[in-house]
């Protein structure tokens, strides 16, 4: 039985669009990738502004030791 040549040009389309397609979905998964970094990159930078201030040594009011 011979594919008829409407069936071949069908199938032809359909894998032109399936291309089309996947070339999306890497093109789509590349940019989440680069919005992921970026956003991790933005939370560590925000992180290292509003980190907690070291604490400073307690001298008990006294700036040296006791005379």
């Amino acid at each position: 039985m011979s594919t008829s040549p409407l069936r071949l040009a069908l199938h032809d389309a359909a894998d032109q669009v399936c291309d089309k397609l996947d070339r999306m979905d890497r093109k789509l998964d590349m940019i989440l990738e680069n919005q992921a970094e970026a956003a991790a990159a933005d939370r560590a930078e925000l992180n290292g502004l509003h980190a907690p201030k070291p604490a400073k040594p307690r001298t008990n009011g006294h700036a040296g030791g006791r005379s």
